[in-house]
């Protein structure tokens, strides 16, 4: 998987961003001049990667998924897939984000990368999250 996201990068026009999304979660970028500004960043970063992502999949083949309208009510659908999902300092870092959403607004989905090593952290993200899936086990 990383000789591929390698061999992608050198073919991409796009170069591959230094964070992935997930990881600018435990960024504090407020302090670099307010809050607004930290969005704006995080923003920034996240675009960054869609954009090198896209790109590096057009590359390998894969489909470009079809975007649609969502009508008023419906929520917005918000992903985390991460093998971070457990006794890490990220996720340590991270805890409390997948219920925070409001519920009226997000449905949360949480995809694990990697089995559960049953510590407090993975537990209270798979309490939190509206959904989690485990999907360590696709190949």
């Amino acid at each position: 998987l990383e000789a591929d996201a390698a061999e992608a990068s050198t073919k991409c026009a796009i170069p591959r961003p230094p964070v992935q999304p997930f990881h600018t979660m435990a960024f504090t970028l407020g302090e670099l001049g307010g809050e607004q500004r930290g969005i704006e960043a995080h923003l920034r970063l996240n675009r960054a990667y869609a954009l090198y992502t896209a790109r590096a999949m057009s590359l390998q083949g894969f489909p470009k998924l079809p975007l649609r309208a969502r009508s008023a009510d419906q929520r917005l659908r918000v992903g985390y897939v991460s093998g971070q999902f457990g006794n890490t300092p990220l996720s340590f870092l991270v805890q409390g984000i997948f219920g925070a959403h409001d519920e009226e607004e997000f449905e949360v989905f949480c995809y694990a990368t990697t089995a559960s090593d049953f510590s407090r952290q993975r537990k209270r993200i798979e309490r939190e999250a509206e959904h989690f899936c485990d999907i360590s086990d696709l190949s």
